[in-house]
């Protein structure tokens, strides 16, 4: 009972903080040292101070860094620019002078709780000894840290390593890189890219590591998968409201691979979201909100988003992410002077379907007049990602015919790629 009634009393904290005490800004709190040069100080209350004294290990940054000749000149970005005299100056997150749009990116590996209960069990059902215990546990935990970091570093290589207007900083900054948890800040234009890379790896290396496990231990999957989420956002917005809006999507991409899942494994999938207003919620909100065009007469809802795409062969009856980025190729690339019709398309959708529906035709007939083959692969594309065949002849082809249907209402992609486009841009 006096524990209960504790936990709700305050209690002081000391030292006070008078009027003329300087605080620690990462807390608020009294400062009561410093660490830094005059230039670049940086104030210290107790609990920062103490954290600081007990810190041995290697910085977060430095668990991605190798020895190869293209990393050996580059630094890890520690601060946003805030004006354009800070863009391309060492120490700032380099972005692109036309596009201010960061990825807030959060991976988490699938049903790991679950698989550490199983492989607990199975370990007491098989009579081990404490020392034997915690000594196979331990390779377990070492399988997933070496994993995650093996695989993040698998993608910087594969993306980052591989851009050519790198200057002296990263174009990406990890936060979090422990366990199953995964946190990066990224440039906008690489983030899906990156993650699609990260997951992937992850997928290939965990099936390695875990090989010589999995001859002792039938509670152990093939390998792990994971899923993400990636809030864009411009590196000016809230970073605390982005960050949850990105744990918000990770947590919609791993309630829709568990119910997509077919077999043994849970699918890696991808769930994101470009913010373009001032208020940053939650993404259940967001779908709700932005995002789905309520009933216009008898006529059923519309989804503006096909989220979360899947990745790899296990759930091909999903929309794939791979599908996803042809189509933002096709809109970008193939077809460029035809990208505003399709934003003005997704426009006219919130304001009359009636129109929206002419307006489709129009654009429908020029395409096919002017680009009939490339038209086609459109469609191709279409097809894959709803999962419906499309009806023939082409020119008969209805707005709705884009769409696939479901509980909340009929989802398109159109706007999930015209999205990446805009996040993309330079």
């Amino acid at each position: 009972d006096r524990q209960k009634t504790s936990a709700n009393q305050l209690f002081p904290h000391f030292p006070v903080a008078g009027p003329l005490v300087l605080r620690c800004p990462r807390t608020g709190e009294a400062a009561i040292d410093f660490s830094g040069q005059l230039d670049d100080l940086e104030l210290l209350d107790e609990s920062s101070l103490s954290k600081k004294n007990c810190s041995t290990g290697e910085l977060l940054a430095k668990k991605l860094s190798s020895d190869a000749p293209e990393q050996k000149n580059l630094e890890w970005p520690r601060a946003m620019p805030e004006n354009k005299e800070d863009f391309n100056k060492p120490g700032f997150f380099p972005l692109a002078d036309n596009n201010r749009y960061v990825g807030i990116l959060h991976a988490d590996i699938n049903n790991l709780g679950l698989i550490t209960r199983k492989l607990f069990f199975e370990l007491k059902e098989q009579n081990v000894d404490n020392t034997t215990f915690i000594k196979e546990y331990r390779k377990f935990s070492d399988i997933i840290d070496h994993t995650v970091i093996q695989a993040a570093k698998e993608a910087v290589a594969a993306v980052v390593l591989q851009l050519n207007n790198i200057a002296t900083d990263y174009p990406i900054r990890p936060l979090v890189l422990a366990g199953d948890d995964t946190s990066f800040i990224l440039r906008g234009d690489i983030a899906i890219l990156f993650t699609q890379t990260f997951l992937e790896q992850l997928e290939i290396i965990s099936k390695d590591k875990l090989a010589q496990l999995n001859k002792k231990y039938k509670s152990l999957p093939e390998h792990f998968t994971a899923c993400a989420g990636i809030a864009f956002v411009k590196a000016s917005q809230p970073f605390f409201q982005a960050y949850c809006l990105a744990e918000s999507l990770c947590q919609t991409a791993k309630k829709h691979s568990t119910l997509a899942r077919t077999g043994a494994l849970v699918p890696s999938s991808l769930a994101w979201h470009r913010v373009t207003t001032s208020l940053i919620e939650e993404y259940p909100e967001i779908l709700d909100k932005e995002l789905t065009l309520s009933d216009e007469g008898n006529k059923q809802r519309i989804i503006l988003s096909m989220n979360p795409y899947f990745l790899g062969d296990s759930s091909h009856t999903k929309p794939q992410l791979d599908d996803l980025l042809e189509l933002q190729d096709w809109m970008q690339n193939i077809t460029r002077q035809h990208n505003g019709a399709v934003r003005e398309l997704l426009g006219l959708l919130y304001e009359n379907r009636v129109t929206a529906e002419q307006r489709f035709r129009r654009w429908n007939t020029l395409m096919t007049d002017r680009h009939k083959n490339k038209h086609s692969d459109f469609f191709s594309i279409i097809n894959r990602l709803t999962g419906h065949k499309i009806p023939h002849p082409i020119t008969e082809i209805k707005l709705t015919d884009l769409m696939v249907g479901g509980k909340k209402g009929r989802k398109t992609p159109l706007a999930d790629a015209h999205a990446l486009i805009m996040v993309a841009r330079q």
